[in-house]
């Protein structure tokens, strides 16, 4: 029998630091925490041994000098249904997770861009079911450019980079105690967008032009322009670096204004080369940071299309998911995402299989007092 608070924990801590240590992805750190209270709070002791510190000097420009800003991580989840429940009709469950600004662990909308809306749901047992990891997104507390941060092989970050205030890119390294900025690069007007790709940084301007950024803040054209629209995204997607060109995303009154073109990176020729189709994947876009996920592992009928949100300070959920919309590539225009069950649900409610677990007992499933799941949240659901 585990005593808590005694010479037990010290034990336990010695025994679990170097498990963590050699599983120190996110995946595996939220298996890690499902077990039981003990592994948690040794989780909470290990989670701050990142290269890169839990808060941020102020930019080098700002008026707040001795001002620290939290950041954090959030990741990108899809949640299958165990392989127990055998029926094709179980769908899974698209979150992000990570801490909030006091630091516990929530559930958002992979759309909830400034973390408004937390779910307040299960903690769930990723021991018991299936999970596959899409993607992460970096904030800093109160700062409202994206964030991208280069990791070592085990997740932890070396370096970050942002745009501050003045649209200038700036670099925080795990050696340093402040922002250097990167005279090299341009400065981001709106509609360009920043990302890692195989460790390296990749800016693209609203036209396309793309740079990679090297050592000693050495600046390589990674790619020519491309003419189209007025906000770039870049996601990667099987190992490929694609841009999507988006027109009048954010700007349109109309969906029928809204259109997309998606380019793949080629490096050899240093060119946007367009593609016609996108095949099984889905591509998630958005401006704090994209992702992209096969159709069969959503459970739905077919990808080659783009989801996206008109909207992204959205207040609630019913907001969000009211402004997301599906660009069919085959097709070439846009449609509500309302239109398409099988796809908003991938976001809200959550699927009625967890419940069911969840009241059979057969996993570690917690709910929080704050919400509490009920079948009308889910009625319409008959397929699940």
């Amino acid at each position: 029998m585990w005593v808590e608070g005694g010479d037990g924990d010290v034990l336990i801590l010695c025994i679990l630091k170097p498990i963590l240590k050699l599983n120190n992805s996110e995946l595996y750190l939220l298996r890690f925490r499902s077990v039981c209270s003990s592994w948690r709070r040794a989780s909470v002791q290990n989670c701050h041994h990142n290269h890169v510190p839990s808060k941020l000097p102020q930019f080098l420009h700002s008026d707040k000098i001795n001002f620290l800003r939290s950041w954090s991580k959030q990741n990108i989840f899809l949640i299958k249904p165990p392989e127990t429940l055998t029926s094709t009709h179980h769908r899974p469950w698209l979150i992000r997770i990570g801490p909030d600004v006091s630091g516990k662990p929530q559930m958002w909308h992979p759309f909830d861009l400034f973390l408004l809306c937390p779910f307040h749901q299960p903690i769930i047992d990723f021991n018991q079911i299936p999970v596959i990891h899409l993607g992460h997104q970096f904030y800093i507390h109160d700062h409202y450019h994206k964030v991208v941060a280069a990791t070592c092989e085990v997740g932890q970050p070396l370096v970050v980079l942002t745009y501050d205030m003045d649209n200038i890119l700036n670099i925080f390294r795990c050696e340093d105690n402040s922002w250097t900025t990167i005279p090299t690069v341009p400065p981001m007007l709106y509609g360009g967008d920043i990302c890692i790709f195989k460790g390296r940084t990749c800016v693209a301007d609203k036209n396309g032009r793309t740079l990679m950024i090297g050592e000693n803040f050495s600046v390589l054209l990674l790619a020519n322009p491309v003419s189209g629209g007025d906000v770039k995204f870049l996601v990667e997607s099987e190992c490929d670096l694609l841009l999507v060109d988006g027109h009048e995303v954010y700007t349109s009154v109309a969906d029928k204004d809204v259109k997309f073109d998606v380019y793949r990176l080629d490096e050899k020729e240093k060119k946007w080369v367009k593609l016609t189709t996108l095949g099984d994947r889905v591509l998630f876009v958005q401006q704090e940071g994209s992702f992209s996920a096969s159709a069969s592992d959503l459970h739905v009928a077919k990808g080659n299309c783009i989801i996206f949100c008109m909207n992204y300070i959205s207040q609630s959920l019913k907001n969000i998911q009211s402004e997301m919309r599906i660009f069919h590539l085959d097709q070439g225009q846009v449609s509500c995402l309302s239109d398409y069950p099988e796809y908003i649900k991938l976001f809200w409610p959550p699927p009625k299989w967890i419940l069911e677990l969840h009241n059979s007992g057969i996993y570690n499933v917690v709910t929080t007092p704050t919400y509490q799941f009920n079948d009308d949240d889910d009625d319409d659901d008959d397929d699940d």
